[in-house]
């Protein structure tokens, strides 16, 4: 077996303080290299906590969405009554029935929403996302403006989120005047109102590949060289519990 090689004392000043030094620079780099390990690993850890989080806020979100689609088919049942006009026992039990069933529906749906808002603090915390923009498309927005969902900032048409200005506040009232509650029709009733116009803007030349723009309901429309047409969408935040719209690309 080979021997260890022999290290030679340091005999004179100058080579022990460099010995020393070296061996400084050696707990300190060691140390270093532990706080950056625990760095990374606290790190891993508090993002696999958030990605935790945010799931089972998704998962609150759909059953909240269940009970609300619950809620909404059982206001529509109603117990048949007799031509007589008589209420018998079985009608009166069915009542009962179905208002203990909207009950509890509506019960379960503001247990949900509730539990969904300290979900999403505490996956915050762990992402550090109050100092984070928090960017999504318009489904993460339902058009209820609450403060779990301060922060947010979402991308849709000016149908949705300015109702009430231009040629959407113009469109919205003759469409309800017409037709009444939209029930969530009036994306429907948007896109076709610019797909009309996108149309006549064709045929009067005043919507070219080469210059001219449609303000729509579902954004600014523009032709580009492929004869395909481009929908720019208006960007909006969630600030202090309010929809407010923003100028440009955020």
């Amino acid at each position: 077996m080979a021997e260890a090689p022999e290290i030679p004392e340091a005999n004179d000043l100058f080579s022990k303080q460099v010995a020393i030094t070296i061996a400084l620079l050696a707990v300190v780099l060691a140390v270093i290299e532990n706080k950056g390990d625990n760095a990374k690993t606290d790190a891993i850890i508090k993002t696999s906590e958030a990605s935790n989080r945010w799931g089972y806020y998704q998962s609150k979100s759909i059953k909240q969405n269940i009970c609300e689609t619950e809620l909404e088919i059982l206001s529509y049942l109603k117990p048949v009554v007799s031509e007589a006009g008589t209420v018998d026992p079985e009608t009166i039990a069915q009542r009962k029935a179905l208002s203990a069933s909207i009950a509890k529906a509506a019960a379960m749906a503001k247990r949900y929403d509730s539990e969904k808002g300290n979900i999403k603090k505490e996956a915050e915390q762990f992402e550090a996302a109050a100092d984070i923009p928090t960017y999504s498309i318009s489904d993460a927005w339902d058009g209820r403006v609450d403060a779990d969902l301060n922060g947010l900032t979402f991308t849709d048409m000016p149908w949705m989120i300015a109702p009430d200005s231009g040629r959407s506040a113009t469109l919205r009232s003759e469409t309800e005047a017409a037709y009444g509650d939209l029930r969530g029709r009036g994306r429907l009733f948007a896109l076709g109102h610019d797909a009309w116009l996108v149309q006549e803007g064709l045929r009067n030349g005043r919507f070219s590949a080469r210059s001219g723009e449609l303000e729509g309901v579902t954004g600014q429309l523009v032709l580009d060289d492929s004869r395909s047409v481009r929908r720019g969408l208006r960007w909006a935040e969630i600030h202090n519990s309010t929809l407010r719209l923003l100028d440009g690309t955020p």
